[in-house]
């Protein structure tokens, strides 16, 4: 099972790729800023308590964002109800409801 430090960077990667494929698609990568000013990607610069929506993940972005991770971790958390996107407003939330699902999986008989 992976360790909440390798599902964060898990997450965090996958959130900063979906944000610079955002901006490239919007014609914004070049001039782009992250989040403390300096000139960058925008995808390095968020922390675990920084909301979703404030680091620029949109509904739809968060949707991608559930299908990789469900693909890349075999199972969508918020499918079964155990678990709802309103519970996940920062990243450490988003991490915490992959973790809580990851564990119960491997907890449960083959």
């Amino acid at each position: 099972m992976l360790t909440r430090e390798e599902l964060t960077s898990v997450i965090r990667e996958r959130i900063g790729m979906i944000l610079l494929d955002d901006l490239d698609d919007l014609g914004e990568f070049d001039q782009h800023d992250d989040l403390d000013g300096a000139p960058g990607t925008g995808a390095a610069a968020y922390r675990g308590t920084d909301n979703l929506v404030d680091i620029g993940l949109n509904s739809l972005m968060l949707a991608r964002l559930v299908i990789q991770l469900a693909a890349e971790f075999g199972g969508d958390p918020f499918s079964d109800g155990s678990a709802t996107l309103a519970d996940a407003h920062t990243v450490d939330e988003l991490v915490t409801v992959y973790e809580r699902a990851l564990r119960s999986g491997s907890e449960q008989p083959a």
